[in-house]
């Protein structure tokens, strides 16, 4: 029972990574347009951020719009350090990085 449950996490934890976010170029650049010219103040972090890691609750997400596409809209994000974060709410987990 116990191994039951074990796999059961593992395997929602590696579903939650594997959320996709596909976002094209063009899509791309219009997020990093929104956030330059609407002036989206960055977060300020204080440790480094991987793709899967959890989002501390001092950093505020942001609401992603839903002209950035179907498989963004569901997601929130914030910008630090060049990068854009795309973050699963119910988690706070990063699943996905634009450079």
């Amino acid at each position: 029972m116990a191994a039951a449950l074990v796999f059961v996490a593992l395997s929602a934890e590696s579903l939650a990574q594997s959320v996709a976010i596909e976002l094209d170029p063009a899509q791309q650049a219009q997020i990093k347009e929104f956030i330059s010219k609407q002036k989206v103040p960055a977060a300020e972090l204080k440790q480094t951020i991987a793709l899967g890691s959890s989002v501390p609750t001092e950093v505020e997400l942001r609401s992603a719009l839903a002209g950035w596409g179907p498989t963004v809209a569901r997601f929130r994000y914030f910008h630090a350090d060049n990068r854009i974060y795309f973050v699963d709410p119910s988690t706070r987990r990063i699943v996905r990085i634009v450079e």
